[in-house]
């Protein structure tokens, strides 16, 4: 027996990065794993020698059809999920305050922040009564780092979110939580998850 035999786990920004290491955890530990990502190709070609019970959804977490497309795969194939991991993110280089420009902004909050809000909503009618909600946020949120205002920002709405569900979301026992992540060696070929 594994530790997670019979649990189903929506793990998006299963392309790479935390989500990959999250669909390859939850693979060997028994659980169904419908792992998320986006482009399509990149998905297919690091889920592949993943053993167990994967499904590779093509989804962008900004597009509200790729969510249909998670939802729907859920839905037809297990009609719940017992955890919902929200690893999709993206990040800027460093910019200095002076040089932000809008397509900055818009392009991390709409991943980091909106994708997540988003994701969550999607999935909450198919999160089973005492499901898990765990969301990738940032230990870059409490340093105050020069050039990474954007990212940090939008790291820290989901402190936000994750308090807020949590209170919401009580009368159905789900759990909420946000992890605070640093720097993480995930490997070759695991770099930061694009979507």
């Amino acid at each position: 027996m594994s530790q997670l035999d019979g649990k189903i786990a929506a793990i998006t920004g299963a392309a790479s990065g935390t989500g990959l290491a999250a669909v390859r955890l939850f693979a060997a530990e028994g659980a169904r794993a419908y792992a998320a990502g986006h482009p399509a190709g990149q998905l297919s070609a690091s889920l592949a020698g993943i053993s167990g019970d994967v499904t590779a959804v093509d989804c962008d977490t900004t597009d509200p059809d790729g969510l249909a497309r998670l939802a729907e795969a859920v839905r037809s194939g297990t009609g719940r999920a017992d955890v919902l991991y929200t690893a999709a993110g993206t990040g800027v280089p460093r910019v200095p305050l002076p040089e932000i420009t809008g397509g900055d902004f818009d392009s991390v909050f709409a991943v980091n922040t909106r994708g997540t809000l988003f994701t969550v909503q999607r999935l909450l009618p198919l999160l089973a009564d005492g499901a898990s909600v765990v969301i990738n946020g940032s230990a870059g949120v409490a340093r105050g780092t020069p050039g990474t205002t954007v990212y940090a920002a939008s790291k820290a709405a989901l402190r936000s979110f994750a308090r807020t569900w949590a209170a919401e979301l009580a009368s159905r026992r789900i759990r909420v939580n946000l992890l605070s992540l640093g720097v993480i060696d995930l490997g070759p070929g695991d770099g930061v998850p694009p979507r």
